[in-house]
């Protein structure tokens, strides 16, 4: 992959080859880094140090975490998410509110 910046055009609604590939290559090397994640993943109050609402949730790394939990979490099925809150008890009521909020979406 090459840093060289690009002026790529879409022709005819076909991509460039050359962005093809440049976009293959990308998401081969997310495929591998995905596969390299253990199959639990940590909660998100165990892997950071941000209290809950903290601006490190919405950037950096705490966002970038929180993009991989939720659908992660979401995909378990109902059983198996309160045996992973009871393993990994939430901090406080704001953290508490949010996973329960995860498992049955209040809607307004």
């Amino acid at each position: 992959m090459s840093d060289a910046p690009k002026s790529w055009k879409i022709v005819d609604g076909k991509l460039p080859d050359d962005l093809r590939q440049d976009l293959r290559d990308r998401l081969d090397e997310h495929e591998k880094w995905r596969a390299g994640l253990p199959d639990t993943l940590e909660p998100p109050w165990k892997v950071f140090d941000y209290p809950f609402g903290s601006m490190g949730w919405r950037m950096g790394g705490g966002e970038d975490y929180m993009t991989l939990f939720v659908p992660w979490f979401k995909a378990l099925l109902d059983h198996t998410k309160r045996d992973y809150i009871n393993a990994n008890p939430p901090p406080d009521d704001g953290w508490r509110r949010w996973i329960d909020n995860l498992i049955e979406p209040h809607t307004s």
